[in-house]
């Protein structure tokens, strides 16, 4: 599960580091949407499997497998809005802008898949909580500014306060009150998908 989560937030990295720039190349935000969606399914058919093997125990004893399928699904959602955004030409007024907050969410991105990692090779090893934490939620708390169209400011807001979320999770082993256990039944799968440019689609969360 934890290399598959890997993955998807390395690819959910490629997706906004392809939108956030003044030409997005729609067919690599779709592909990388694919490959998404493929690794968001397998993630939690993955924690299915355990559920069924260990009935009403997951969230007590491993409370991080249960939450991460429910947030790597939002911080996936976002990234979706970000790229219908963006081929939209909703994105910044100046380029400087685009890449400074492209290169900041590629850092974090590259940094949550190297910690899904970690906890893959080493489960049981419980590294520090917080090592790192801090100064990564630090930096998502910035606020899109008014360089920014008011759709990239709700968009980009959206993905900071989830992948702040993921973070504390990710990094306390689901050892946190930052965010609830996804409800019985809540949807893994967006119902969205990244689609033909201009299509009315509304934002799952």
């Amino acid at each position: 599960m934890f290399c598959n989560s890997a993955w998807l937030v390395g690819w959910g990295a490629d997706l906004v580091s392809c939108a956030l720039h003044q030409h997005p190349d729609y067919d690599a935000l779709a592909t990388a949407d694919v490959m998404c969606r493929t690794l968001l399914q397998d993630i939690n058919d993955g924690v299915q499997e355990a559920e069924v093997e260990h009935p009403g125990t997951l969230a007590r004893h491993d409370p991080l497998v249960a939450r991460l399928p429910g947030l790597l699904r939002r911080v996936r959602a976002d990234a979706i809005f970000i790229a219908r955004a963006a081929v939209e030409g909703e994105t910044a007024r100046t380029g400087d802008m685009l890449e400074h907050e492209r290169d900041m969410l590629a850092q974090i991105l590259g940094q949550m898949a190297d910690r899904c990692d970690a906890l893959a090779a080493s489960r049981r090893g419980h590294a520090p909580a917080d090592e790192g934490m801090r100064d990564i939620v630090d930096r998502l708390e910035r606020q899109a500014g008014e360089h920014w169209t008011p759709v990239m400011r709700f968009a980009l807001g959206l993905l900071h306060a989830d992948m702040r979320l993921a973070v504390c999770n990710i990094w306390s082993d689901g050892q946190t009150d930052e965010s609830p256990f996804p409800p019985a039944g809540d949807p893994v799968l967006a119902e969205v998908s990244f689609g033909p440019p201009g299509a009315s689609v509304p934002v799952k969360r």
